[in-house]
């Protein structure tokens, strides 16, 4: 008897552990990988928290819990493709990252006499790993600690030149410190993905002994390619990272990309001869992939070249350097992660780029040598114009990059940058009601970036407000051609059918857009007004009915 009753209790016991694992709440995946901890201004308004508003207005195109962080890609309402790790976005498809990304590896690739043998130190979204493959290699290596970003290479396919089906990769799931410490391989280019201070286990990979062990893993010539981001750091912060890499690499560059920087370590030998840079600029699959970001001619990366640090230079005077014993930064970097300065932090780049190289020792053909100097004083313009903006002078901001612009009208850091501000100025406006001026600022956006997503959208959307059809159709069809699937243009193309009359069109491109975006209450709410038009008012019910479900 004692034994019926033990079994009625154990099997009443997993009834209810099943109906419990039932009926328990999910977590939603979008709203986990939201990582609104790293950018909270993000999220926030006056009218309160918007996390769960945000994730719906998004696309998740891949998701998973891996064994060490849950990574996730994710496609933003302008169509911007972000790989998150732990919700912190690691890259994105912007120009600004994507530039970035790209120049970590061709940068120490393009100086290098004659690389056979590279590594990279973070698979990521894969970009860096893709542009080294561009190079004529023999081996490439890539050591990632988390075996579920193998998966988020694939979908970023299209911006990582297909890495994952390339079969000269060799990959090792590993920690990379611990990789570089075991590895009997010797590299002549060692490369590391844009990984942050701020992140918990990042600090390791920003030490003086991480950054000694890296060339002691470098073969004679070679050279190392390290992130050095410009925000969630102080300036000491900056400083003391920059003395840290230089303690291991006396011989080392500080280039620019207009929101970020990189360092280059040269071992003996290993240097910037742009005779060099030159021949391996001229690879086709280079010169490609460099256009991509805007980059068309070797002499643009001597623009961006900040400066030099050579043994005994000023910049190596003693200081506070981030050890494996004393990491500083891992503490440190938190207080700054809400204080978001990049702009604050590129003083130290002007005041650098005020010290004019001597040009002739980089092997510079004579002929390029105007351009070059023109597309230096543009950088510095640039520089100098971000921190007019960060002081608050939007104007005097918008003015200095209009000036850099006329100087060197190739340049792409410029080009992102006042692509940037002009957005910035334009929702300004529109914030504040004032569609006329937003609508001037938006224009000029096109004229630098002619696909600006949001330029174009709420250009289309003015145009549609004001009755304007044929306008509303220009920039629509500007929007879909750069942006095909985009259902924010698909569904403002179902509102300009609309009001039309065009019932049928209207209700077939909002029903495609909410295939995209099945929980954005506006869009149920349009829909729903667009079927009560063609007397469906059954369906317009559910409709509405969605809608509220959404804002629940």
């Amino acid at each position: 008897m004692a034994s019926r009753a033990r079994l009625r209790l154990a099997s009443l016991a997993a009834g209810i552990m099943a109906v419990l694992t039932w009926y328990t709440p999910r977590w939603d995946p979008q709203v986990m990988t939201a990582g609104a901890y790293f950018a909270p201004w993000s999220y926030a308004s006056a009218a309160g928290v918007n996390l769960r508003d945000h994730a719906q207005r998004e696309r998740l195109l891949f998701f998973r819990e891996g064994r060490t962080a849950t990574v996730s890609v994710v496609q933003t309402l302008d169509e911007r493709i972000n790989f998150c790790s732990d919700g912190k976005v690691e890259a994105d498809t912007s120009p600004r990252s994507m530039t970035l990304q790209r120049l970590i590896a061709h940068l120490p690739m393009l100086c290098h006499r004659a690389p056979q043998r590279a590594l990279n130190i973070g698979l990521g979204a894969g970009v860096t790993l893709g542009a080294l493959a561009c190079h004529p290699l023999q081996t490439l290596d890539v050591v990632e600690i988390e075996p579920a970003v193998t998966n988020v290479v694939q979908v970023w396919a299209p911006w990582n030149h297909a890495i994952g089906t390339n079969p000269l990769v060799r990959l090792h799931v590993n920690d990379g410190r611990n990789h570089l410490l075991l590895t009997t391989g010797r590299f002549d280019v060692i490369t590391s993905d844009p990984f942050e201070p701020v992140v918990a286990g990042a600090a390791s990979l920003y030490t003086v002994e991480h950054f000694q062990l890296a060339r002691q893993r470098l073969r004679p010539g070679g050279i190392m390619a390290q992130f050095l981001p410009l925000y969630e750091l102080s300036n000491a912060d900056v400083g003391m990272l920059l003395r840290s890499f230089a303690t291991a690499f006396p011989h080392a560059a500080v280039f620019f990309t207009g929101y970020d920087t990189i360092l280059l370590g040269f071992t003996e030998g290993a240097g910037i001869d742009m005779e060099v840079v030159a021949h391996n600029f001229g690879r086709p699959a280079v010169a490609q992939s460099l256009a991509d970001v805007g980059v068309t001619e070797p002499g643009q990366l001597l623009e961006m070249l900040v400066l030099e640090l050579q043994q005994g230079a000023e910049e190596l005077s003693p200081g506070t350097l981030n050890t494996d014993d004393r990491p500083l930064v891992e503490f440190s970097a938190p207080r700054s992660a809400l204080a978001y300065q990049p702009d604050r932090n590129q003083r130290v780049l002007l005041e650098a780029y005020a010290v004019e190289p001597d040009l002739t020792r980089y092997n510079l053909p004579e002929a390029w040598t105007a351009k070059v100097q023109a597309g230096r004083d543009a950088m510095r313009l640039t520089l100098a114009a971000n921190l007019q903006r960060e002081g608050g002078d939007a104007r005097g901001a918008l003015e200095l990059l209009y000036a850099a612009l006329r100087r060197s009208p190739a340049n792409p850091i410029t080009q992102n940058e006042l692509t940037a501000a002009l957005a910035g100025a334009a929702n300004a406006f529109r914030v504040r009601g004032d569609v006329t001026n937003a609508a001037v600022y938006y224009h000029r956006a096109l004229e630098i970036q002619p696909d600006d997503f949001w330029s174009l959208c709420h250009l289309a959307g003015f145009a549609i407000a004001d009755g304007q059809w044929g306008e509303a159709d220009r920039f629509l069809a500007r929007g879909l051609a750069a942006y095909p699937d985009a259902p924010l243009l698909i569904a403002m193309r179902g509102r300009l059918a609309g009001s039309r009359g065009n019932i049928a069109g209207a209700e077939r491109d909002l029903r495609a857009a909410l295939l995209q975006l099945p929980r954005d209450p506006e869009l149920w709410d349009q829909y729903a007004y667009v079927l009560e038009h063609q007397g469906n008012h059954k369906a317009a019910e559910l409709a509405r009915a969605h809608a509220v479900s959404a804002r629940d």
